[in-house]
């Protein structure tokens, strides 16, 4: 081992830390100063994985299929600030979504600093559609089941929104509910979806 390591580094955690930025092209990038890198500390949120939510050609309009139902339970602030801004598109392009757990409370403020910026509206409500069909009686999948809170922070008519959903157990519906945002902490333990970045 070299002198300038501390002596509790091993060549494995080493190994994992090239990786983790980007393999040796990245690292070599950066100490020839080609690639800038910056270390961004993670306060609220941990990655839990990502999901792709494939194309659709010609889908059937979210405006119609997000409406109270059996299995489903939508609030009326989502029918009011966010449903009347998704619109229909002739084709859904693949997406992926980033899922991260809150590993302590946090606002909206600070889901949206580390979370980056809100979803557009109509990209959110044909994200939402896919995903509550995979699961629609509350079966075991990429969402959780437990009663736990899934937070998107979603663009619509000029404002962003704090959206949220889960599957209630009891009423064994999906609910999903929508909020102008505020200082209110999340619960630690939800998870928040964004946009995955590349």
């Amino acid at each position: 081992m070299c002198d300038f390591l501390t002596k509790d580094e091993t060549p494995g955690r080493l190994n994992a830390l090239v990786k983790e930025i980007g393999g040796l092209e990245v690292m070599d990038g950066i100490l020839k100063g080609t690639i800038r890198f910056e270390i961004v500390e993670q306060w609220f949120l941990t990655s839990v994985g990502e999901i792709t939510i494939p194309a659709v050609k010609n889908p059937r309009s979210p405006r119609e299929l997000l409406q109270t139902r059996k299995g489903l339970w939508v609030s009326d602030d989502f029918k009011k600030f966010v449903l009347p801004h998704i619109g229909s598109v002739e084709e859904t392009p693949e997406l992926t979504l980033s899922v991260s757990n809150l590993a302590k409370p946090a606002n909206d403020a600070e889901i949206m600093g580390e979370a980056g910026g809100p979803m557009d509206a109509t990209t959110f409500g044909h994200a939402l559609v896919h995903l509550l069909s995979q699961q629609p009686n509350g079966e075991e999948g990429f969402l959780p089941t437990d009663g736990r809170w899934i937070i998107v922070l979603v663009r619509a008519g000029g404002e962003v929104f704090a959206v949220s959903f889960c599957w209630s157990d009891v009423c064994r519906e999906w609910h999903v509910d929508a909020r102008r945002l505020d200082d209110d902490r999340w619960g630690e333990g939800g998870h928040v979806m964004s946009l995955a970045t590349a």
